[in-house]
C-alpha cells in the first residue's frame, strides 16, 4: 500500500500529515494550549512516530477523511495498538471530562443516554446538574427548585 506524501499537488497538506502534526504538537509542545491534556500529563507517542513516514504506514490503513485520531485508553500514549480514527461523536464520548451515568445495570456518557431515550441533551444535562437522578430525569418529573423567601 502506498502511502500518502505529507504535501498534495495542491500544495495542501495531507489530512493525515495534519494529524500526526497534530498529535506531536499536542505532546511536545509546552506552549500550546492542549499542552496540560497530553504532554503534560505524561502522553506521548511511539519512538517510531516521530517520522511521518511510519506513522502513516502503521495509521493509513484504517484511515478515512473525516475522522480524527483517537486513543482507545484516554490514559495511554500515542501508538498503533492504542489508536483508531474516530468521528467527532466518538471522540466527544472519549474524554475525560465526560459524566458516566448508570442506569439498569448499563454504564453510558449523558450524550449517549440522551441519544439512546431520544432525548435533547441540553435537557438531560440541566436536569443532572439540578440534582435530579437518572430515573428522574428519563421519566421526565420537572424538578423546580424551591423559591427563597427574601
Amino acid at each position: 500500500m502506498k502511502i500518502p506524501k505529507y504535501k498534495q499537488e495542491n500544495g495542501k497538506f495531507h489530512p493525515l500529515y495534519n494529524s500526526w502534526y497534530a498529535m506531536k504538537r499536542r505532546c511536545n509542545n509546552t506552549s500550546w494550549k492542549q499542552y496540560k491534556d497530553y504532554g503534560g500529563r505524561g502522553i506521548t507517542y511511539a519512538k517510531a512516530w516521530e517520522s511521518y513516514e511510519s506513522f502513516a504506514i502503521d495509521m493509513f490503513p484504517t484511515w478515512k477523511l473525516g475522522l480524527t485520531l483517537d486513543r482507545m485508553d484516554n490514559n495511554g500514549n500515542y501508538y498503533k495498538e492504542n489508536c483508531k480514527w474516530s468521528s467527532n461523536k466518538e471522540q466527544n464520548s472519549n474524554k475525560r471530562s465526560n459524566h458516566i451515568l448508570e442506569y439498569k445495570g448499563r454504564k453510558m456518557t449523558m450524550p449517549q443516554w440522551a441519544e439512546y431515550f431520544g432525548m435533547n441533551f441540553g435537557t438531560l444535562r440541566s436536569r443532572f446538574y439540578r440534582g435530579m437522578n437518572l430515573e428522574e430525569i428519563l421519566n421526565g418529573k420537572l424538578f423546580r427548585p424551591q423559591k427563597i423567601n427574601l
